[in-house]
C-alpha cells in the first residue's frame, strides 16, 4: 500500500453518504431543464444510485490532485467540508464525475468542459488554476460553434459542422491537447497560439455584431502574469488580442471587413 493514503473502510460512512448525496442532488436539481447536460445529470443519478456498493480510499486533503473520482472508487477525505487547505473538495468530486461521462473528448477538452460546468453549478472556493488555459479554449470555441456543439463532440463524438470546419474544430482540440500535456512537463503554456487559431475562426462567423465581438474578446485570456505562482510561462497573449483588434477594428456589421 502507498504510504500517500490510508485505505479506510470501503463502504460509505453515514454521514460522508448523506453529505454526497445532498451534493449530487443539489446539481441534479440545477441542470434538470438543460438537454445539453442530460448525461451530466444521468452520471449524477448513476452515482446516488450507486452509493451503497461504491468503493472509498481515504486520503489526506493535502494530496489534492490525488482527491476525487475514479474508475468508480472515491478517493476522499473524512467528510465533505466545502473547503480542506487549497481544495474544494465538492467542486473536485463533481468535476470528476462530469468528466468520466465524456468518454469521447481529449482529457484537455474534459477538463475545461468539467472545470466550467462545475464551477456554474457550485463555484470553486480554491486558488487552482490548473485548468485555466483549457477552460478558455473551451469559452472560446463556444463563442465560434455553441457550447451545445462543443458538449456534444465530447460526450458522443457528434460535431454538426461541414468537413472543412470540422477539421478546423478537431486542430484546436488537438493543440488543446497537446498544449495540457507540454505544459505539465515544460511549465509552458502555448494558450496565446492557439488564442490566435480561433480568433482567425471565429472573426469569419457570419453572424457577427458588435455584442458577440465584445464577448469573445472578454474571455480571451491577456495577462499570464496571475499564474506566475503555477510556475506557468505566458507569452503572446497580449499580442494575440492586439491581433484581433486589428482584425476588427474596421469590421462593418454586415460582415465584411473593410
Amino acid at each position: 500500500m502507498s504510504n500517500d493514503y490510508a485505505m479506510s473502510n470501503r463502504n460509505l460512512s453515514s454521514e460522508l453518504k448523506s453529505n454526497i448525496s445532498q451534493l449530487l442532488s443539489r446539481c441534479t436539481a440545477k441542470i434538470k431543464d438543460h438537454e445539453h447536460l442530460a448525461f451530466v445529470a444521468a452520471s449524477f443519478e448513476r452515482l446516488l444510485s450507486n452509493l451503497d456498493n461504491v468503493e472509498v480510499e481515504k486520503r489526506s486533503a493535502l494530496l489534492g490532485n490525488n482527491l476525487g473520482y475514479k474508475d468508480e472508487v472515491i478517493h476522499w477525505t473524512e467528510d465533505l467540508r466545502k473547503k480542506q487547505g487549497d481544495v474544494d473538495v465538492a467542486n473536485v468530486l463533481i468535476r470528476d464525475v462530469i468528466a468520466q461521462s465524456m468518454n469521447n473528448s481529449s482529457n484537455a477538452l474534459k477538463k475545461g468542459l468539467s472545470s466550467i460546468v462545475t464551477n456554474n453549478l457550485i463555484g470553486n472556493d480554491s486558488d487552482d488554476s490548473s485548468t485555466f488555459d483549457e477552460e478558455v479554449i473551451v469559452t472560446l470555441l463556444s463563442e465560434c460553434y455553441g457550447f451545445d456543439n462543443v458538449m456534444a463532440y465530447a460526450v458522443k463524438g457528434e460535431l454538426n459542422l461541414e468537413p472543412e470546419e470540422k477539421e478546423r474544430f478537431e486542430d484546436v482540440v488537438e493543440l488543446m491537447e497537446y498544449n495540457y500535456q507540454f505544459r505539465q512537463r515544460s511549465k509552458i503554456s502555448n494558450l496565446a497560439h492557439i488564442q490566435f487559431k480561433v480568433i482567425d475562426r471565429f472573426v469569419k462567423k457570419e453572424d457577427l455584431d458588435e455584442e458577440k465581438l465584445e464577448n469573445f474578446k472578454l474571455n480571451l485570456a491577456t495577462n499570464g502574469e496571475m499564474f506566475s505562482n503555477e510556475g506557468i510561462k505566458y507569452e503572446g497573449l497580449e499580442d494575440s488580442v492586439q491581433y484581433f483588434d486589428t482584425l476588427t477594428e474596421k469590421m462593418e456589421f454586415n460582415n465584411k471587413i473593410k
